[in-house]
């Protein structure tokens, strides 16, 4: 009786579960189920390391306790002192760097009617 040669990895994976739930060596387990030695051999070692390529690329993940946080808060890139006074007529409007364009501008109209 010749040894068949295993034809994919589903295959493949079925008998190598078996064999290491058997006990037996690679070669005596494959010589017993007629399957040729060297090609399960061959399927173990390849899925072997594709298996551990697979478990190295997952991410690890770390438990939240072990983690100390920091909140960030958003600060303004103009310095916030910085003050700007416009002049309309005899009025003056004292606004700082964070003004808004549009209601400054309502303001100014406002000022303008007077």
């Amino acid at each position: 009786m010749s040894a068949r040669k295993i034809q994919d990895e589903t295959e493949a994976r079925e008998h190598i579960a078996k064999m290491r739930e058997s006990g037996l060596t690679l070669a005596t387990w494959a010589r017993s189920a007629g399957i040729d030695g060297r090609s399960l051999h061959a399927w173990n070692v390849n899925l072997s390391r594709s298996d551990s390529n697979a478990a190295r690329k997952t991410p690890k993940v770390r438990r939240v306790r072990d983690v100390k946080l920091v909140e960030l808060v958003p600060m303004s890139t103009v310095a916030s002192s910085a003050r700007y006074t416009v002049r309309v007529g005899q009025f003056a409007i004292d606004v700082d760097a964070r003004f808004e364009e549009a209601t400054l501008r309502r303001l100014i109209g406002v000022l303008r009617s007077c």
